[in-house]
């Protein structure tokens, strides 16, 4: 352990002079220059590859020289599924990599276990197959997540651009997720967030309302109960319609752990707000349509009933003997009104 001697005297000939350790020195300049390594076990690895490729281009912030050994690496990427067999390697290679050391697990599989983590619905299965975890429950050691089935290159990018400009991680949620990604329900900047609150959802793929672009909330969409950055931030800039709820479908919670796939597609979400009421209607147009030719008769027949009724009660109390229940002002008959009703027949005149 050598020290390290830089710099010289000021004029008025007070030192200059910085005095450390060889190993700090080569950690100081390490962090401005982060070697991943390549540890792709999925399809969560395509995500990885994208975020050093032209389009965002991580090397252009010097983390982009990516090492086939860990005792070349500064951060470990762990992007997949980390099964029961895979568990011990990534022990043995993280116990390799020199320090400082980092890891990010990239992807719902390696945040939480994911998709292939639940439970069969046989009878009996009481855990997975699979044996799949998070690499924070591998590990032993808190890590930095970035959920989601896929993730967001942009949020990988961005958390790692936040340490190597600030030398600490960004703030992390409770599940070890960047918040300046996961800190706002997916609900609370949808594109359909109009029509819930106006109360016009589809009730069915392919009806009127899932054709007009209606809210999807009663066709399972888990938004309301998924912290995430979908609804702003667009998947590989590839325009609008990029994301589930943008395509028609709704969303299924990948980013958040106990929604994604363990709830079930149609279940509907638990409002972590305001829960619509069940009886709005299909669609809201039903409420203001115009009327058939056989309700509109029903209509008129009951307002000309209430109408014919009030006017018989102004006309006076019903006299006896009289044919057709004709009525008269105090005991002398009425005289015949066009268009009025009188016994059987109609007047005119």
């Amino acid at each position: 352990m050598g020290l390290i001697q830089l710099g010289g005297h000021d004029k008025d000939g007070s030192p200059d002079v910085i005095t450390l350790t060889v190993e700090k020195a080569v950690n100081w300049a390490r962090k401005g220059s982060l070697w991943p390594m390549t540890f792709g076990l999925a399809c969560c690895a395509i995500e990885m590859i994208a975020a050093v490729s032209s389009r965002y281009d991580m090397d252009r912030y010097g983390a982009g020289v990516f090492r086939a050994s860990p005792r070349q690496s500064d951060l470990m990427i762990v992007a997949g599924t980390v099964c029961r067999r895979m568990a011990p390697v990534i022990r043995k290679i993280y116990d390799q990599m020199p320090e400082p050391k980092y890891v990010i697990a990239m992807g719902s599989c390696a945040s939480w276990g994911g998709m292939p983590s639940t439970i069969p619905s046989i009878s009996g299965a009481d855990s997975s197959p699979t044996g799949s975890a998070g690499v924070a429950e591998i590990l032993g050691k808190p890590v930095m997540t970035i959920p989601g089935c896929p993730p967001n290159p942009y949020n990988f990018l961005a958390a790692v651009v936040h340490f190597l400009t600030f030398g600490k991680l960004p703030e992390l949620d409770k599940l070890g997720r960047p918040k300046f990604a996961y800190s706002r329900l997916i609900h609370e900047n949808c594109e359909r967030r109009a029509h819930f609150d106006a109360g016009r959802f589809a009730m069915e793929f392919g009806d009127s309302g899932h054709r007009q672009g209606y809210c999807l909330y009663k066709l399972g969409c888990k938004g309301p109960e998924t912290y995430a950055n979908c609804s702003t931030l667009g998947f590989g800039d590839a325009g609008e319609n990029n994301w589930p709820v943008g395509c028609g479908h709704p969303c299924i919670g990948c980013t958040e752990k106990g929604v994604g796939f363990t709830k079930p597609i149609h279940q509907v979400a638990k409002m972590l707000n305001v829960t619509p009421p069940l009886q709005y209607p299909r669609i809201v147009e039903e409420q203001g349509k115009a009327a058939s030719f056989a309700s509109a008769a029903a209509v008129a027949a009951v307002a000309g009933a209430a109408a014919g009724a009030a006017g018989d009660r102004r006309a006076g109390p019903v006299q006896p003997g009289i044919p057709g229940g004709a009525r008269a002002a105090a005991g002398t008959p009425r005289p015949a009104h066009p268009g009025r009703r009188t016994g059987r027949s109609i007047t005119c005149g």
